[in-house]
């Protein structure tokens, strides 16, 4: 898993590379997005990004299903909510409220898993 998540970061420092002073948004899971670790087996694709440079948000929802590797399932999981936040952007929030992240998402619905990427 950790080399999927080197290669995920530097595709998009390549990619944010072709372009300087551009500005790239990218949707992937709370896992990847996180700019540090503090319980998974790997470092996640955000703690290989320019820190001073990235803003990461953890996308909260009223639950949803998403594509995933589970202990004893891998494809479509549901997920409950976790921090069931109203629609709305939040930055800065503290560290306690969203470790590894700086900001919120709210969705404020809930989520259903599309195609994985081919």
């Amino acid at each position: 898993m950790a080399a999927y998540e080197v290669q995920m970061a530097n595709r998009l420092m390549e990619a944010a590379a072709k372009k300087p002073g551009s500005i790239v948004i990218v949707l992937v899971g709370n896992l990847h997005a996180r700019k540090s670790n503090n319980f998974l087996p790997f470092k996640p694709m955000g703690s290989y990004l320019p820190a001073e440079s990235t803003v990461a948000l953890i996308i909260t929802h009223f639950g949803c299903s998403c594509w995933g590797i589970a202990p004893n399932k891998s494809g479509v999981l549901a997920l409950k909510a976790d921090k069931p936040y109203q629609r709305g952007l939040q930055l800065n929030c503290a560290v306690d409220e969203c470790p590894g992240f700086d900001g919120i998402l709210g969705l404020g619905s809930h989520v259903s898993a599309s195609m994985p990427a081919s």
